[in-house]
């Protein structure tokens, strides 16, 4: 094994039955693979050059085979990438460093406020702990007790559920917007992603930041989409609420996701009928309890999109800034970042 710029061993691991290609994995961790891997042990910046873009494309314009198309040994070992002097290929993975290093504290936090906004709807609208509840009766209802002065509602009374548009390969190009599926739901918009210009589809398949999205098909979840601007696929639901908030409808819906879960039907892939979007209930608190909730988790939401918004920017610097370092079309010497490099 060879040291990465960090100091540590790595390999890289690549599924070779699809598309879906490598990540680094380091040699500390325990792992097994079987004949779909292919592990590779990198020298210099090459766990950086695979963990980007750029290095993706190298390796999915070199898959081989017809019914399934895979990246075997003697493709990897036909890959030729011209590298700068080592003193430079260091540089280099510094400079990634830290961009990588920004983009998953960025995450982190993302996932920290997610978690706080999820816990405080669960205090107040499900355990019922919301301000004031001390001196709240509670009355029967067929959700079993709840506050006095709430309502029973089914999703289908609180939003309109749009399907998105069935996309026909001849509409999957390369350029124009992202088409939303429920891989970029997952992880977000990537070079893989298809897109469209969307210019004879009817606006009511736009989706923007802040979306709130509903996998109904194999993936049973909401999302707040926060990838820019998209057109939506079929299989996923934009969640247009009539009176209460995106983000009070979002917590709803996952708040109830195994209600739907349990409806689901099919055997490959699970997926729901819209009828359950009628059966699927919620006690719906007041209004000015929503308005409360919605001024705290609000700002929280605000910032993870902001976030989000940071991280999509600094991924599209550091995979249009890489190949060019590595191709010597930048001088490394010149850099003048404002990052903070890991290492020097």
């Amino acid at each position: 094994t060879a040291s990465t710029t960090s100091g540590s061993s790595a390999r890289i691991m690549t599924d070779t039955s699809t598309e879906s290609l490598g990540w680094c994995y380091p040699t500390s961790k325990p792992g097994q693979h079987n004949d779909r891997w292919m592990v590779t042990y990198p020298r210099g910046p090459l766990v950086t050059i695979f963990n980007s873009s750029f290095g993706k494309r190298l390796v999915n314009g070199r898959l081989v085979g017809a019914a399934q198309q895979h990246f075997n040994v003697s493709a990897a070992k036909a890959l030729e990438l011209r590298l700068p002097p080592i003193g430079e290929q260091r540089i280099i993975g510094r400079v990634a460093c830290s961009f990588n290093n920004l983009i998953e504290n960025n995450r982190r936090r993302i996932e920290i406020l997610k978690e706080i906004a999820r816990l405080l709807y669960r205090d107040w609208f499900v355990h019922f702990r919301y301000p004031g509840h001390e001196n709240a009766k509670l009355a029967d209802s067929e959700l079993g007790p709840i506050p006095q002065g709430w309502d029973v509602r089914s999703f289908a009374e609180l939003a309109d559920f749009v399907n998105g548009f069935a996309f026909k390969p001849e509409h999957w190009l390369d350029e124009g917007l992202p088409i939303v599926k429920i891989k970029e739901l997952k992880n977000g918009v990537t070079h893989n992603t298809p897109r469209y210009h969307g210019s004879d589809i009817s606006k009511k398949y736009f989706v923007d930041d802040g979306s709130v999205l509903f996998s109904w098909s194999a993936d049973l979840k909401a999302y707040v989409w926060a990838s820019g601007p998209a057109l939506l696929n079929q299989h996923l639901f934009d969640v247009r609420p009539y009176e209460v908030s995106p983000l009070f409808i979002f917590h709803s819906l996952n708040e109830r996701m195994e209600e739907f879960r349990a409806r689901a039907q099919g055997t490959t892939m699970k997926h729901i009928k819209r009828s359950a979007l009628d059966e699927v209930k919620i006690a719906l608190p007041k209004s000015n309890l929503r308005d409360q909730f919605e001024g705290i988790s609000r700002p929280m939401l605000d910032l993870e999109l902001n976030l989000s918004n940071q991280n999509r920017v600094l991924r599209e610097a550091r995979d249009m800034l890489l190949p060019r370092l590595v191709s010597g079309e930048l001088d490394v010497s010149e850099l003048d970042l404002g990052l903070e490099v890991v290492g020097a």
